[in-house]
């Protein structure tokens, strides 16, 4: 009979290539790397990381850095997501630090919450930075990490893994690093030693190292970053302001409030979200370890009664009251704007970031719920 695709002229069905493709990278050697990753789902794996477990993942950039000859320029670690800039004579070295690191950091969200299965979305990404100009931009990009999301006055302060406090200090870090287990079969570590690398020209006269300019122009550029969200934050204050103004000069009358016309204002102004800040997967929140279900529930609870309030907060600005701001819940923050226009601290944690049971304790190993 033959194929009846042939016969109809539209030749032979292709079988798919179910394949694995290869992924082939481009790194240049002796040349600055950027390099990110993310976690599977977005989920926030690392927010439950106390001061022991930022230790451990210190000590897994400085023995890879170490082991690999790779110079790390800048480092964070945020709760779903890392960002590294890197160095390396041999172009595989830096693939080979990833791997390490990632690894590492792995096993570190399994004991904590019980768990298996995947952690990363896949490879990390990377981006090779040719000039200085590019280098010193993803520097800056990094810093900014927990500044720019407002979690943190200064990104010195970020409480996971975070390149900012060493650079203000020249560049040292200590991590811990696992050793050989003890007698009884348990775990042991050992304080490890690094320094991070310099990105850019701090050469002295002699031919060596400059780390007092080093410092001082970290240090420079630090503060800059803050005072810049500072401006930031008043550009805001004086933008709802005049998106109130505009508002309140409506066709209805000098001075009458227009609610229904200045709400759409005040939300589609450039300084307003127009929705509140989610992940970009379906979910929301994500939470992993054996109180999952009851911490989502609490997120979800927590999220609605926050845009109410800031539902009520708005429509008050708007029809020119002075609302008494009521207290947000645990871990949420209003929009900038009306942070800046009720003169309310910014600087909170979101939910996101805290979206795991106060108390994670060990159980039976578990794949991640949520």
């Amino acid at each position: 009979m033959g194929n009846s695709r042939a016969s109809a002229g539209q030749g032979p069905r292709r079988r798919r290539d179910t394949r694995r493709r290869v992924r082939r990278r481009y790194i240049l050697p002796d040349t600055w790397v950027y390099c990110t990753s993310r976690t599977r789902q977005a989920k926030y794996d690392f927010s439950a990381f106390d001061a022991a477990d930022t230790a451990r993942a210190w000590g897994l950039v400085v023995v890879a850095a170490r082991r690999y000859g790779v110079d790390v320029g800048a480092w964070v670690l945020m709760g779903n997501h890392l960002h590294a800039l890197l160095r390396a004579a041999r172009s595989q070295a830096i693939s080979l630090f990833m791997q390490y690191v990632k690894a590492g950091l792995a096993r570190l969200v399994h004991g904590k919450h019980g768990t298996t299965g995947s952690v990363w979305a896949g490879p990390f990404k990377h981006s090779n930075l040719c000039d200085t100009a590019a280098a010193r931009a993803a520097l800056v990009y990094t810093l900014r990490h927990g500044l720019k999301e407002r979690l943190v006055a200064d990104p010195a302060r970020w409480y996971l893994p975070n390149c900012a406090e060493a650079l203000r200090g020249g560049g040292r870090v200590v991590g811990m690093a696992r050793a050989r287990a003890d007698e009884a079969g348990q775990p042991r570590f050992r304080r490890v030693k690094g320094r991070l690398t310099p990105v850019g020209d701090y050469v002295s006269h002699s031919g060596r190292l400059d780390f007092a300019a080093w410092r001082a122009d970290m240090n420079q550029l630090i503060d800059g970053l803050i005072l810049d969200e500072v401006i930031v934050r008043a550009a805001e204050g004086e933008a709802f302001a005049s998106a109130v103004a505009e508002g309140r000069a409506s066709p209805a009358g000098p001075g009458v409030p227009a609610p229904g016309d200045l709400v759409p204002i005040i939300r589609d102004h450039m300084f307003v979200p127009k929705a509140p800040k989610t992940s970009g997967i379906v979910r929301c929140f994500v939470a992993r370890g054996p109180d999952a279900r009851a911490c989502l529930a609490r997120a979800y609870e927590a999220r609605r009664e926050a845009i109410a309030q800031s539902e009520a907060v708005m429509l008050a600005l708007a029809q020119g009251t002075a609302p008494v701001p009521p207290t947000q819940p645990v871990g949420c923050q209003w929009p900038p704007a009306l942070s800046a226009a009720l003169d309310e601290p910014y600087v909170v944690e979101t939910f996101a970031e805290i979206v795991h049971p106060a108390a994670m304790v060990a159980s039976p190993r578990q794949s991640g719920a949520g």
